[in-house]
């Protein structure tokens, strides 16, 4: 499988603001409400594009792209395959005034060899390999294994947490019930963001860096016993956290709440 990521900007249109019109050929305003909207116009027709001119893709069948807003990935089964949606991509952007950010487009090859691994090159776009990718704040890796993928993730939001640690010992006296808020709050929705997916996964990098938040709130040494640091805080181990999660995603699966299209 080839995954391919690109960012798109600048595009042109017009907008509308009471009864004056006026042209924007930059891109749309960033922080204003109708900007997701004005882009979302233009890039909804790139999906469209894609489903009429690309056949079913081997075991991909229909799915040949996934958007949100402006980070969009291009599946495909084979390297001639993606080449030829490359070149859908490219034209698309070319007709409607857009530009592919290179810097950010990269794409991997899952199960591939060598000659796979060459960049993809189309109408002066070149798109050079990487191991892993972070797409949605969620790691991929390569080599399609879920345990580096976890790996990949925890190396990611080690930067989070250290940013938590610098908090508490900036904030030591603070009372530990706001110390408490601001790791529910701030720091696990990163740190098991996407958990549901990690299934059977080996967790130690996760466990590493979730007990060295714990002990820092705790004001404890790192040697400290995992267990008691749990039974301190009111804590349960990782593990527990994470099939919590996966039962209830899979749970509200089963009960209709989450669909797949």
């Amino acid at each position: 499988m080839c995954m391919a990521w690109g960012h798109s900007s600048h595009v042109p249109c017009d907008s509308v603001l009471g009864t004056t019109v006026f042209a924007t050929t930059m891109g749309v305003r960033q922080g204003s409400p109708t900007s997701c909207v004005l882009f979302i116009i233009f890039v909804n027709e790139l999906i469209k594009v894609m489903k009429e001119r690309c056949e079913d893709d081997g075991f991909l069948s229909w799915l040949h792209i996934l958007v949100l807003l402006d980070d969009t990935v291009l599946l495909s089964a084979t390297r001639e395959r993606m080449l030829y949606k490359l070149g859908i991509l490219k034209a698309f952007c070319d007709e409607y005034g857009m530009k592919v950010n290179d810097g950010k487009t990269k794409f991997f090859v899952v199960g591939g060899g060598v000659v796979d691994m060459e960049p993809l090159q189309v109408e002066g776009l070149e798109v050079r390999w990487c191991h892993r990718y972070m797409y949605l704040w969620a790691a991929f890796t390569a080599d399609g294994s879920v345990h580096q993928a976890v790996r990949a993730h925890a190396e990611a939001k080690a930067a989070h947490v250290a940013k938590f640690v610098s908090f508490i010992k900036k904030n030591n006296y603070v009372p530990f019930k706001v110390k408490k808020r601001v790791f529910d709050v701030a720091l696990m929705s990163t740190v098991l963001y996407g958990c549901e997916s990690w299934l059977n996964a080996e967790l130690k990098p996760i466990v590493k860096i979730y007990y060295w938040a714990i002990k820092t709130m705790l004001d404890v040494r790192m040697t400290t016993c995992n267990d008691v640091c749990c039974l301190e805080s009111g804590y349960p181990p990782v593990h527990s956290l994470v099939k919590k999660k996966q039962r209830k995603f899979f749970k509200n699966h089963v009960d209709g709440k989450v669909t797949f299209k």
